[in-house]
Order: structure tokens, then sequence, then C-alpha cells
């Protein structure tokens, strides 16, 4: 029979080795994922050197032409931000992912801030969000010939999908912002780039949540600004849809919620609360490791119908 004392010292055991294996989770994740910075780093510097060689953009020219400007010295995707004098100097990669390459950018004098995000998307080509048939639900051009286009997958109706996507992301940083809600402030938009707030320092932008040791005394009050937040989302009829760690920044205290171009209407996409419910999942999860629990699914049809919406048929 064990004695109290043994039962004590094996409880004690178990917690030491719990907190010994995550802490060793943690390393291998942080390792991996600067190796991985690290090569994209250099792949984008090359690529951002490259640039200097291409034409300025369509946009860039037209920007330039209608303010009786000269030809834009600046090319590539961030040139109409020059030319719109809302940034200068030589922006810098800080962070290559799957979907988009983030530059920091020393804003213009005249904007108020002294960095800007520069988020330019890769091709669709070369994105892996590839499957974003649940997102375009609901969607539409107001143009019966572009939506028969993005519906045949043409390469007009392609052309014209990826520019909605990245125009639907400025709106819906736009509206969100404007709610109060914790997203980067929009500052412009380019035929395959926005121009956002930047979270973070020179030379170090804020990391992703996932990637963060959060302190005991924050843990309680950054869940439940990740659940304002996705109260206010619901009220500018908006979700995330892909809601994680991953695309969650924390910099000295804040957290801030980006990548949103496959954000969906409630009102339009019948799937908008599944989605719903998986965002409100992941947040879950990552803060059950915190010893916030409660249950996932309860809450997001809690949340759900506190934003006046009817209560879910999956769950009648």
């Amino acid at each position: 029979m064990r004695t109290e004392r043994n039962t004590k010292f094996d409880t004690e055991a178990m917690e030491t080795s719990r907190e010994t294996l995550a802490e060793t989770d943690h390393a291998i994740k942080t390792e991996i994922w600067e190796s991985y910075e690290e090569q994209e780093w250099e792949a984008e510097t090359t690529r951002l050197q490259k640039m200097k060689q291409i034409k300025p953009t369509k946009a860039a020219l037209q920007t330039a032409a209608a303010l009786g400007l000269e030809e834009p010295k600046h090319t590539g995707p961030l040139a109409s931000f020059f030319v719109e004098e809302l940034i200068v100097g030589e922006p810098v990669v800080v962070k290559s992912g799957k979907e988009a390459t983030v530059y920091c950018c020393e804003a213009h004098p005249s904007v108020g801030r002294r960095w800007l995000a520069g988020k330019v998307y890769r091709p669709r080509q070369q994105r892996s969000f590839k499957k974003d048939g649940i997102y375009q639900q609901g969607r539409t051009t107001f143009d019966a010939r572009l939506d028969r286009a993005i519906a045949s997958h043409s390469k007009k109706g392609l052309e014209t999908q990826f520019r909605q996507w990245i125009d639907f992301e400025y709106a819906t940083l736009r509206k969100l912002h404007a709610a109060g809600a914790d997203v980067p402030q929009p500052y412009g938009s380019a035929e395959s780039a926005l121009l956002i707030e930047y979270f973070g320092e020179i030379g170090m932008s804020a990391p992703q949540l996932a990637f963060v040791t959060l302190q005991p005394h924050e843990v309680r009050s950054l869940y439940e600004q990740m659940l304002m937040n996705l109260a206010i989302f619901l009220d500018c009829d908006r979700v995330h849809g892909d809601l994680s760690s991953y695309n969650i920044l924390y910099w000295e205290g804040r957290l801030q919620i980006i990548d949103l171009p496959q954000a969906v209407d409630p009102l339009d996409n019948p799937d908008a609360f599944d989605l719903f419910a998986r965002d409100v999942e992941n947040v879950c999860t990552y803060f059950a490791d915190y010893g916030i629990r409660h249950n996932p699914h309860e809450l997001a049809v809690f949340l759900w119908m506190e934003s006046g919406r009817a209560r879910p048929r999956q769950v009648r």
C-alpha cells in the first residue's frame, strides 16, 4: 500500500515530467521554426533583390500618372505605396510563409507611425490555401460574367478570385479595426499586396502565439481578450475560419489576429458556424495547456447566440 508521502512524491514527479516534456516540445518547435525562417529569409532577400529589375506594376504607373508624377523608381508589388507616400526606404523581409511574404517598411512621416508591414501575396498557383471552396460560398462580384468565370476556374476567373481575396481581407480589416478588434490597422491595398500596421519592433516582428510561453499572470486576461475578439468578429458579421495559435501574434502582453482573406460572412456562408466552432476549439485547445478549460462546442454556441443569431441547427 502506498503511503501519503509516496503518493505526493509520485504526483510531483508526474508534474515535473509533464513540465519537462512541454519545455522539450516547445524547444523543438522553436528550433524547427527558426530554421525554416532562416531559409525563407535568404530566399526572399534574393527575391527582393531581383525585384529591382522588374518593371513597375500597372497600378503603380496608373497612380503616378493620376498624381502627375514621373515613373516610380521603386518596383514590385509595394511600388504603389511609395508613390502614394505611405512608405519610404528599402523594405526588409521579416516573415515568409506559404501564403504571403511580410516586409517591414519605414513609414512616410505623414503616416504617423514609424513602421508599417507590407504583406505580399504569393501567386495563387504557389499558395497552399488552394482548397478555398468552403470560404468562397456566398461571395459574389455582382457581375454575372465574372461569377461564372470564377465558377468555371478560367484564367480570368482565377485572376478575379485572387484580386477578390485581397480586397476582401482589406475590407474585413477596415471593418474589424474600426469596431475595436485586435487586428492590424490597414493603410493601403495594391494588386497583390496590403499595407498594414506593423506589430513588433525593427528587426523583430511579433512571434506567433504558438511559439510563446505565456506568464501565469497574463493567461486569463489574454484568453478573455480572445473571447472578446471572437464576439466582435460576429458582431461585424465575420468568422475568421482558420484561427489558431499560428495566426495570432503576441507582443508585450498583447495579441493580434492576422491572416483574414478567407474570413466568411455568417449571413451568406452556410458553413459559417462549423468554421466558427473550429476557431473556438483551437483557441480553447491552446489555453487548456495553461489550465483554462471550457467546453469548446458549448462556448461556440453561446457566443453565436449572444450575437443575436439563431441556435445552430447542428445542435438543436
